[in-house]
């Protein structure tokens, strides 16, 4: 699987190349890069939940017919000829849009894409395995019809007014399915084993720990340059370490790295790594029930008064990151950038537990998975932090599975350290909406404010991007004075990669985004 890499390698997206760097670009080559943990089915909506691991393999071989684009904040078309067109039609009027579809794209297969596709894969979705996919379009997607082999429109339920979150899937290919059953035609058209898309890039082998794909030659957007792009995994950090360090034969890229490994990128002269705006904030979920001093909002002030966020930041994310006082992280759009940075006052923090006159002698819970190594670290030190203004913690570390039986079922918590990643759209309905508490939901706060649903039931019906943009600010302040989480920090995307690269445009969503025009320059 990992081969050898004998040219320096350039990783661009979309740059014009002056002359002389342009004439030393050399077709072909094969980028290797490792992961810790593995990913999921290879058929998209197979997969409960879509992890990053999954997302960029998935980026390799399928595509959307919009994406969307961080640095202009707007959907790019993919499989789309270009923007949707709106209108509003129908008994009683539904939103509705039209999109246009580029002719001309071919599956890995051979076969036409067409709007018959399109169609399939928003029915398909509905019968997958990601149940809050299914409950987004069961809520908000009346119907998908196709008006001729390129056009196709989407129906919208009433109170949809941003057709974007709808429109960026993952488009599978009908002719492998059995329309009526939903089920593979045979064994040899097998997504989950075989997966075919429209992607730059086409699945040629997997193993336990590897998976091959090789340049797609018909790719509509341009043929890649790369002529092979491989996965391995290695579920050992120094394991992966170890291989980038290896001159020839080993990977040239790890795609996630802990910021404990950058001190010893920054010690290889071979090696270098790269940073990406991450779209996730990392806070302590706080269960507000009746007989819980959590409940209180003056016990939630004093948590959230008694935490050196800068400090657990530098110390155990080396910096790489930013303090937030809101649910929403820094560089997007909809970010509250008056906030200001929360206040580290642990004296105040035990002058209002104190005041407050309640009987905090009873430890509160606080749970935590076992995904980050940094986790329990960070929980160690909230632990010092909470109980120094005299509030007693007991923690408790939970494998994968249990941890998310616990914060979806049992509710056997009161706080939580977890981090929230969000998609473009900044969604926050799902974590404080009244609606969203109880078994499945993602209130696991059991946070409600009915001034807040309002906020967040107003936002869904904006279509205007700055009036939402202004809504957006307004319910984090709201939420940052109510404190129903103490939101910690935004962590940013760490990759790691051979020195000789240039690595650019990295997307913390879409990480091989612009794959088919990444090249190695000879020499």
């Amino acid at each position: 699987m990992i081969g050898n890499w004998v040219h320096r390698v350039t990783l661009v997206a979309g740059l014009v190349l002056p002359a002389g760097i342009a004439a030393q670009v050399a077709d072909g080559g094969d980028l290797f890069y490792g992961e810790r943990d593995s990913y999921g089915e290879l058929s998209p909506y197979h997969n409960r939940t879509e992890s990053a691991e999954t997302a960029r393999i998935l980026t390799l071989v399928y595509e959307s017919l919009y994406r969307f684009d961080f640095d202009r904040d707007e959907y790019e078309p993919i499989l789309a000829a270009g923007p949707w067109a709106g209108a509003t039609m129908g008994e009683p009027a539904h939103f509705t849009v039209t999109v246009p579809l580029k002719p001309g794209v071919k599956w890995h297969d051979d076969r036409d894409f067409t709007a018959e596709d399109v169609v399939f894969s928003y029915q398909y979705m509905r019968h997958g395995a990601n149940a809050e996919l299914k409950k987004a379009l069961d809520e908000g997607l009346i119907e998908v019809r196709a008006q001729s082999d390129y056009e196709v429109t989407f129906v919208f339920a009433d109170g949809v007014v941003d057709p974007g979150p709808y429109l960026n899937k993952w488009i599978i290919p009908a002719h492998v399915f059995d329309t009526e059953t939903m089920a593979f035609r045979s064994a040899a058209m097998n997504l989950r084993d075989r997966p075919v898309g429209t992607g730059p890039f086409r699945f040629q082998a997997r193993e336990s720990q590897t998976a091959d794909f090789t340049r797609n030659d018909d790719y509509h957007r341009g043929a890649p340059i790369l002529d092979k792009v491989g996965y391995t995994r290695l579920n050992d950090v120094n394991a992966l370490m170890s291989s980038l360090e290896v001159v020839r034969g080993g990977l040239q890229l790890v795609t996630e790295v802990p910021p404990s490994v950058i001190p010893r990128v920054r010690d290889n002269q071979s090696l270098s790594y790269g940073v990406s705006q991450g779209h996730n904030v990392w806070a302590v979920a706080l269960r507000q029930t009746p007989n819980s001093i959590l409940n209180d909002s003056r016990i939630r002030e004093a948590l959230s008064l008694a935490v050196d966020r800068e400090n657990l930041l530098d110390v155990w994310y080396q910096g790489e990151g930013t303090v937030v006082a809101g649910p929403i992280a820094p560089g997007g759009p909809f970010h509250n950038a008056d906030l200001g940075a929360p206040v580290y006052d642990p004296e105040r923090a035990r002058e209002i537990v104190q005041a407050s006159g309640l009987d905090v002698s009873q430890p509160l819970r606080l749970i935590y998975g076992t995904e980050s190594e940094i986790s329990g670290n960070v929980v160690q030190a909230l632990e010092n932090s909470f109980e120094s203004i005299g509030i007693p913690v007991e923690t408790v570390q939970k494998e994968p599975a249990e941890f998310q039986q616990s914060i979806t079922e049992t509710y056997d918590f009161d706080m939580v350290y977890l981090q929230w990643q969000f998609d473009p759209t900044y969604n926050l309905r799902p974590l404080f909406h009244t609606d969203e508490i109880g078994p499945g939901g993602l209130n696991i706060m059991n946070y409600s404010n009915p001034e807040v649903d309002g906020q967040l039931d107003n936002l869904q019906l904006q279509s205007d991007p700055g009036f939402r943009r202004q809504m957006s600010r307004r319910l984090q302040a709201l939420l940052a004075r109510e404190r129903p989480a103490i939101f910690l920090f935004t962590t940013e995307s760490i990759y790691a990669y051979r020195a000789e690269w240039g690595l650019l445009s990295v997307n913390p969503l879409y990480f091989f985004t612009n794959v088919h025009r990444w090249f190695r320059v000879s020499g």
